[in-house]
């Protein structure tokens, strides 16, 4: 390991960790068994539609597994979230058409219904991502600090990082 950033775990007690300086993503069983499972060790992006261990990651961040056993990672460096599919399928979800363009993501969290929830670090707001459609939920664009008890969507969010969200549907963010 060189540098851990993000940390998820799946239903089935697996832990995966980002390692961002490595370019990619790990997968640490019950057993302690520590095996790659997304990204090649190079920074670059490749590999959609294949097996994430041949596919390039740029910096990948946040982590978070759904029931279903996907697991999101924010690509911060391709500014780009990913799904890994429980069989091994890599493939971009957002970031790469201009209705979900993102500035740099850099963590995710997933709700019990499969919306992911993303923290765009550059942009300066989080978004929901249901299906293919990316819908922002806070945060007009504007780096700084707002004002208290503002709507989500006309507030000033600065460089939003850490993000959950909870079984009522509640959104946390940290702002750095």
């Amino acid at each position: 390991f060189q540098n851990l950033e993000g940390v998820a775990a799946d239903p089935l007690g697996n832990v995966f960790v980002a390692d961002t300086d490595a370019h990619v993503v790990r997968r640490i069983s019950p057993s302690g068994v520590v095996r790659t499972v997304a990204g090649n060790g190079r920074a670059g992006l490749s590999g959609d539609g294949g097996q994430g261990p041949l596919a390039s990651l740029n910096l990948p961040y946040g982590l978070a597994a759904d029931l279903a056993g996907n697991l999101y990672i924010a690509d911060l460096g391709n500014a780009r979230i990913r799904k890994l599919s429980p069989d091994g399928i890599i493939t971009t979800i957002a970031g790469h058409t201009a209705d979900t363009r993102l500035a740099a993501p850099r963590n995710v969290a997933v709700d019990a219904a499969g919306a992911v929830y993303i923290s765009d670090f550059g942009g300066h707001r989080i978004y929901k991502l249901t299906g293919a459609v990316m819908t922002p939920i806070a945060g007009n664009g504007r780096q700084g600090v707002s004002d208290e008890n503002l709507p989500a969507l006309t507030s000033v969010v600065n460089s939003p990082a850490g993000i959950a969200v909870d079984l009522q549907g509640n959104v946390y963010f940290g702002e750095t």
